[in-house]
């Protein structure tokens, strides 16, 4: 699960950069939620959404 924050957190940093504005970071703040909604649902297969990422 450490891991996957850490990997998330990139990835949100990312997108902020790119975009640069505050409508971006609403993006991102939905993109975590859905990021971290798929991944509890099979805790049996985190590794696996973790890769596809």
């Amino acid at each position: 699960m450490g891991t996957l924050g850490v990997r998330q957190m990139k990835r949100d940093s990312f997108v902020s950069v790119s975009g640069g504005g505050e409508s971006t970071k609403l993006v991102t703040r939905t993109h975590v939620a859905t990021s971290i909604d798929p991944v509890i649902l099979p805790a049996g297969q985190p590794d696996e959404h973790l890769t596809w990422f």
